[in-house]
């Protein structure tokens, strides 16, 4: 560690690693053996970016050494004004002169811009879609407007407490939101105050345990049965256009990829096939979170890929569902509206209802980071499925 002495002052660098992992750059002062640490404002990622005193191997590594310099020469300044007063200066008095002579406090809008600066880089680099981004900004706009109609549009986000956030979901409500859609939002302005405290702005997140409960509406699981489905395969289309989406109708019901998973699939299927234990798998990767789908190549997939030389021939969504629709009406499937997303969750129902596939294995099939999800909004127990696990139960 390095220390500079300035009469009695002494001036040092030091890290300190975060909840969430990352390294937090903070300077310490010390007069007559007192001290006091204070906040920097940087959050590097990895401590290889750190060698004290010195950022390296950041994007804004100049940047930062740059603000390190001038923190130290404003507590130079700091101590020397209140030794020239005639002031004893204690570590304590100093670091107070300093804080009282920094910039303003972050605002509100302040901080869901850097958060929102964070997705921009994420979908630049392609790790989320440019379209969550643009949720976002609608976030952002809402935010301002409330904040205006608070007259409160530059409010320092310290005062941002529970009553304005509790204020704000109820703005969302009466603003055409429904309730999951507002707590959704309010959600995303708790994570931008969770990140500016991980990155010391704040001292404190207000909006924590904002205690918002709203009631989740009850969803109806859209799937086909196995003798639907083996009803689409059966029917002969009038029409290619429909030929084609019936395929690819089919092999979805038989991965359960989502529809862009499927699509980054349909580009190259064979780069996505793995053998293990001589089994041939269909691994990839979510679009929407990352995680892990290892997929057995099972004989109906197999099949339907054969059949059309593993070329799947996928249209534009707003194509699919409406080319679904008219399949489901040849099929006299009236039950329910066929959609690329009936395909995925007939997959899921199928496997635990008929196959009998344990939910956790449906959930990995389907890679979802919850088990929880798949029980929500995929896999439907159905009364057969019930009554059959229970029969041993039953006079």
């Amino acid at each position: 560690m390095i220390y500079k002495k300035f009469n009695q002052l002494y001036i040092s660098l030091f890290s300190q690693k975060l909840k969430n992992g990352k390294l937090s750059i903070r300077f310490r002062i010390s007069i007559n053996g007192q001290r006091e640490n204070i906040a920097t404002g940087i959050v590097l990622e990895s401590a290889k970016q750190w060698v004290n005193p010195v950022i390296r191997s950041h994007k804004f590594a100049k940047q930062y050494n740059d603000r390190l310099t001038q923190i130290q020469t404003d507590l130079m300044e700091c101590f020397n004004r209140l030794c020239n007063t005639g002031a004893n200066p204690t570590a304590l008095l100093v670091k107070t002169t300093y804080k009282g002579n920094s910039k303003p406090p972050i605002t509100v809008l302040e901080v869901f811009e850097n958060l929102l600066k964070e997705r921009q880089i994420e979908a630049d680099l392609g790790d989320i879609q440019h379209r969550t981004v643009e949720s976002y900004k609608t976030i952002y706009k809402d935010l301002e407007k409330f904040l205006e109609l608070e007259s409160s549009k530059h409010l320092p986000a310290n005062q941002f407490d529970k009553g304005l956030g509790k204020k704000f979901f109820l703005y969302l409500r009466t603003n055409g939101n429904g309730e999951p859609h507002a707590r959704k939002k309010v959600t995303k302005v708790q994570t931008a105050f969770e990140n500016a405290l991980d990155d010391e702005f704040l001292d404190r997140n207000k909006l924590k345990n904002l205690g918002i409960k709203t009631k989740k509406p009850q969803r109806n699981i859209n799937f086909l049965y196995p003798d639907e489905i083996s009803r689409i395969e059966k029917k002969k289309m009038p029409m290619q256009r429909l030929e084609d989406e019936k395929t690819v109708f089919l092999f979805q019901c038989a991965v359960g990829l989502s529809d862009i998973d499927l699509r980054i699939f349909a580009k190259n299927p064979k780069a996505y096939f793995v053998k293990k234990n001589g089994q041939t798998w269909i691994c990839t990767r979510r679009r929407k979170n990352g995680n892990l789908v290892e997929v057995p190549f099972f004989t109906k997939a197999r099949t339907i890929l054969e059949k059309c030389n593993y070329q799947l021939p996928i249209k534009a969504l707003g194509n699919r569902n409406s080319y679904l629709k008219e399949i489901g009406t040849l099929a006299r499937i009236d039950r329910i509206a066929l959609t690329s997303h009936v395909a995925r969750r007939s997959f899921a129902t199928v496997l635990l209802n008929f196959d009998n596939v344990p939910f956790d294995t449906v959930s990995k099939l389907l890679g979802h980071s919850s088990i929880v999800t798949t029980l929500r909004h995929y896999a439907a127990v159905l009364p057969e499925k019930i009554l059959d696990d229970v029969k041993h139960l039953v006079d």
